[in-house]
């Protein structure tokens, strides 16, 4: 379940995660490791926990410039979610973000 943030600085700045969601908050690969499965590995544990959850989904935020990794979680099975996109002009993530999701299936 989604902490209760609306108030905060957190809840004005991303859409909030609905009760049936997986959200992966973070997820990295040291650029020495990657291309071994290791991120495939992380995002089947995820699904995985979530199915067992008995959640809808699993979302994510990607920056809008990080290209590679949105090829990434295309092929993982993510697709964008078109009502929460948010571009920005200054700030963390640079030119902002897109919310992804794959559906958990079964």
């Amino acid at each position: 379940m989604a902490p209760d943030v609306a108030g905060s600085v957190a809840g004005r700045a991303m859409a909030p995660i609905p009760d049936d969601v997986l959200y992966v908050a973070s997820l990295s690969v040291a650029a020495a490791r990657r291309g071994r499965g290791i991120g495939s590995e992380l995002l089947r544990r995820a699904g995985h926990e979530a199915t067992e959850a008995r959640l809808r989904s699993v979302a994510l935020h990607v920056a809008y410039s990080n290209q590679a990794a949105i090829r990434f979680y295309v092929r993982e099975g993510f697709c964008v979610h078109p009502d929460w996109s948010q571009q920005t002009v200054q700030g963390p993530p640079a030119g902002g973000s897109i919310r992804m999701e794959r559906p958990i299936s079964g």
